[in-house]
């Protein structure tokens, strides 16, 4: 096993060096400093001797605080009120406080400076709120490095906390060929589909499809209108409402505000309008009351990345694999209140 001692021969300097080094505790003001420092990074992660970046915290006690990491550009991050809310009531019950950083790419894979990124923002932890065009071999960074932390809402497999989109559109096509639906079509106007997307795109679409086959209706090509402008978009609807093979059932990625419109537009009768089924916050004002709402369990999502950063930061837990989390359905005017959970 390598030790301090070794990497402090190989590089040539003192164990008191490597140690401060690599717990994060060394000014590296000067070049020949931040030079070596490289040195020894570079020396003990060939080695597979990586630093733990919360250790000085560890040493001296815990920061009692958790770093929400997101981006200085707009659009890469996703942060709904009820999750931030749950955030803090769940690190609140746990004794801690929630610190907010926004960075660049350039500052999330600088391997020099990740050693001592949660000491320098005297936090124990992070959970990492990027949701698209993630920094280049950031997750593989942070495990690189031991940094506890946790992803929200990412397309990742190991610490990370995310829904089932997929389950939840499967289930959305159950229910709409429950209420009578035969031509379910499935609309996404928030995403153009030439770019990089959010996995949650993709997972609706796959869902979709499930659903259909296992209700054995015939195939319909989704609508994608994201690279279209609202205006446009309602006009290319208020056209598909007018058809004959107009869909009795939509399922919309979000945005039902623009299909209830276009369904206006297009001059349906109330009996003709089709059945909605739509992705969107809990809170959402949406201009009709026939329409089941999928939305995401936030205060879940929150007290699970919560609890599973918790067991890394005290015990430091291995990557492990948490399981997406099941979406909740709101039924239009139900008569008991009550939410439904989709099936897995």
């Amino acid at each position: 096993m390598t030790t301090i001692k070794q990497i402090a021969d190989k590089v040539g300097c003192s164990e008191t060096t490597v140690r401060r080094v690599l717990r994060g505790g060394n000014k590296e003001v000067w070049s020949g400093t931040s030079a070596r420092a490289s040195r020894i990074r570079e020396a003990a992660r060939q080695a597979g001797f990586l630093p733990n970046a919360s250790a000085a915290a560890v040493k001296t006690g815990k920061f009692n605080a958790v770093l929400l990491i997101l981006s200085t550009e707009r659009g890469r991050c996703y942060l709904p009120e009820p999750l931030l809310y749950g955030l803090c009531s769940s690190l609140d019950k746990a004794g801690l406080r929630l610190v907010i950083g926004r960075f660049s790419d350039e500052e999330l894979t600088d391997r020099r400076a990740l050693p001592s990124f949660l000491r320098s923002w005297s936090c124990d932890g992070a959970l990492i709120n990027y949701t698209d065009r993630f920094p280049s071999k950031l997750n593989e960074l942070v495990r690189d490095f031991r940094i506890p932390s946790i992803w929200l809402n990412a397309p990742f497999e190991l610490d990370c906390v995310k829904y089932d989109d997929r389950a939840a559109a499967r289930e959305a096509v159950a229910r709409l060929a429950s209420a009578g639906c035969k031509r379910i079509s499935y609309v996404d106007l928030r995403h153009d589909f030439s770019q990089e997307l959010h996995y949650s795109a993709y997972e609706r679409i796959l869902g979709y499809e499930d659903g259909r086959k296992i209700c054995n209706m015939p195939p319909v090509s989704p609508v994608k209108l994201g690279n279209l402008p609202a205006d446009a978009q309602v006009k290319i609807l208020a056209d598909l409402f007018k058809s004959p093979m107009r869909p009795d059932g939509i399922i919309a990625f979000d945005r039902a505000d623009r299909i209830v419109i276009a369904a206006a537009g297009a001059g349906l009768r109330e009996a003709e309008i089709p059945k909605l089924a739509v992705f969107c916050h809990e809170f959402s004002d949406i201009p009709s009351d026939n329409v089941i709402r999928i939305t995401a369990p936030c205060k879940l999502a929150a007290e699970t990345a919560v609890s599973a950063l918790m067991k890394k930061i005290s015990h430091g837990h291995p990557p492990a694999r948490i399981p997406p989390l099941r979406m909740t359905f709101v039924m239009p005017n139900a008569a008991d209140g009550q939410t439904y959970l989709a099936k897995s």
